[in-house]
């Protein structure tokens, strides 16, 4: 796995969710869960990953969820999983910028089953 930067510069990827709902928390405390996403599909052996900033939908500057992290090119549609993000995810959610909140779903190790 490669890391690419493309130009010198981060690749943007956009998620449906951002600062304004399910990643609240990060104003309150940036530690607050490992940001690190990881797609959730299988990944060819040489697929090259991208030095990338994820951005929530809002077109708000402050709506940066990760500002460097490593992702392979994502496709629109495509599900990335943010690991122990914490139970008050989706009670925090609000609307903003004539976005609402996203759909959750939530996702368990098979060894917790």
């Amino acid at each position: 796995m490669g890391i690419i930067k493309e130009n010198g510069k981060t690749q943007p990827q956009y998620i449906n969710a951002g600062l304004y709902n399910s990643f609240h928390d990060l104003c309150i405390d940036p530690d607050s869960f490992d940001r690190q996403p990881f797609p959730l599909r299988e990944l060819e052996l040489d697929e090259p990953f991208y030095s990338s900033c994820i951005w929530g939908p809002t077109c708000d500057q402050l709506d940066c969820v990760y500002r460097d992290c490593k992702l392979p090119l994502l496709r629109a549609g495509e599900f990335i999983i943010f690991r122990d993000m914490g139970a008050y995810v989706s009670t925090l959610s609000c609307g903003f910028n004539g976005y609402g909140t996203p759909t959750y779903y939530h996702i368990a190790p098979i060894e917790s089953l």
